[in-house]
């Protein structure tokens, strides 16, 4: 299934700060053995990071190349496993996560803060000293190691707080594990696909939209609520579709693999409930 979203793309130059992480991960639980993994990137800039997926960054390089040139550039189809986007602003200290559910982008404001405990305790990490600190959040115990010689306040995802960028990065399981590969500080252009039209949701509207969408994938594919009364015929995979033909096969394959999803990173985001 390709996905297709309205997009603003933005080119910034600047020295900055590049953290690629290798992110491992288990997005089922109940298949724990199916282990998967991500390079994710962490651009920290003056006023602001981005902490993405690194083929998604690639992807949308090549997008944003192919919009700046008279020459139709093959482009390949976006082949991250992590749709997600997180921007932190440092001057309003908020976080904004832009995601995805179907088709349709969400742009989800949030200033929750980490409340970390430091520890005294110190190990070797890759040749630089780090130190250990823990924390509940997003529904998950956490234990991270940060770096005083890197004084950024800033870590995969939505973490930050710390005294020190975060190294390494894990839940009390091991189901979600960010360990650091690489940092560069040097000039270089970077080329975000930052989601223009993304409806704006609280987490708890976001979390409710998620349980209507497990329920019924199909429905978000549909934007009038109902059959558009054409006999359109649509391919999909090489295979022709008719319009009632595509949703029932959409359904059948986002409810295949929504089964095979819920272990997210993110336990709270998807279980928000009104007060």
């Amino acid at each position: 299934m390709i996905y297709v979203t309205l997009i603003l793309c933005v080119q910034i130059f600047g020295q900055d700060l590049r953290v690629v992480y290798d992110y491992k991960y288990h997005i089922d639980s109940l298949n724990i053995e199916n282990e998967q993994s991500e390079y994710m990137i962490l651009d920290i800039e003056k006023t602001r990071s981005i902490f993405c997926s690194y083929p998604k960054f690639v992807n949308d390089s090549l997008m944003f190349n192919r919009k700046l040139s008279d020459f139709q550039v093959p482009v390949q189809s976006d082949k991250s496993k992590i749709k997600d986007l997180i921007l932190k602003d440092y001057k309003s200290h908020r976080i904004f996560l832009y995601t995805q559910i179907g088709p349709q982008a969400y742009k989800i404001d949030d200033d929750t803060k980490v409340k970390w405990d430091i520890s005294a305790e110190t190990k070797n990490f890759n040749g630089i000293k780090v130190q250990k600190a823990s924390a509940n959040f997003i529904g998950r115990s956490w234990t991270a190691w940060f770096s005083n010689d890197y004084p950024f306040q800033d870590g995969p995802y939505k973490f930050r707080g710390l005294p020190g960028l975060i190294l390494e990065l894990y839940d009390e399981d091991m189901y979600h594990h960010f360990k650091m590969l690489s940092i560069k500080r040097r000039n270089f252009v970077k080329n975000y696909t930052i989601l223009e039209l993304a409806k704006e949701f609280t987490a708890v509207r976001f979390a409710e939209l998620w349980r209507d969408y497990v329920q019924n994938p199909s429905k978000f594919y549909i934007s009038s609520g109902s059959n558009s009364g054409y006999n359109m015929s649509v391919t999909m995979d090489g295979k022709s579709y008719s319009e009632v033909e595509l949703l029932r096969e959409i359904e059948k394959r986002e409810k295949e693999k929504l089964e095979k999803i819920n272990n997210f990173l993110d336990l709270e985001l998807y279980r928000k409930k009104k007060n």
